[in-house]
């Protein structure tokens, strides 16, 4: 199984368990699985454009999932930026989208989330050659993380 594949798998379990999924990525290392994750039964917002207006995207989307009969299952947000802190009620409070994770689920949550642990996860035969990926440098960071997901 390629990584890109146990990621995408990671966050459908994710959707399945909770219904919503906020996926926070500063490094944008997810962006592209997130986007496969669009379907009849699952509403994805991008925060990447306006913050405030995917916040009323994804107000609207929650009532829709509210419906007796919504016309999906299944709502995950997208936001490039660091997640807050889930201790931290006051970073909680600033983050627009901290009230949809406390519903469903944030991404990462704690270290098994890492990038590098869900790699090793992914593929457990191949740690040494994904632990020497992820020490590259933030130059060849981009060509590390694509070589990943396309492994």
């Amino acid at each position: 199984m390629k990584i890109s594949e146990y990621l995408l798998q990671e966050f459908q379990t994710r959707l399945s368990a909770k219904s919503v999924l906020v996926v926070y990525d500063a490094e944008r290392r997810y962006e592209s699985i997130f986007d496969q994750l669009e379907s009849t039964e699952c509403r994805a917002i991008k925060a990447t454009e306006s913050t405030i207006q995917s916040r009323l995207d994804a107000e609207a989307s929650l009532r829709e999932l509210a419906k007796a009969t919504p016309s999906y299952r299944n709502l995950a947000i997208y936001v490039p930026r660091p997640s807050p802190e889930f201790d931290d009620p006051e970073a909680r409070q600033l983050e627009p989208f901290a009230y949809f994770s406390s519903i469903g689920q944030q991404f990462p949550m704690g270290d098994g989330d890492s990038y590098k642990s869900l790699c090793r996860k992914a593929k457990p035969a191949h740690v040494v050659e994904i632990d020497k990926l992820i020490k590259t440098p933030i130059a060849e960071g981009a060509m590390a993380t694509s070589t990943l997901l396309g492994n």
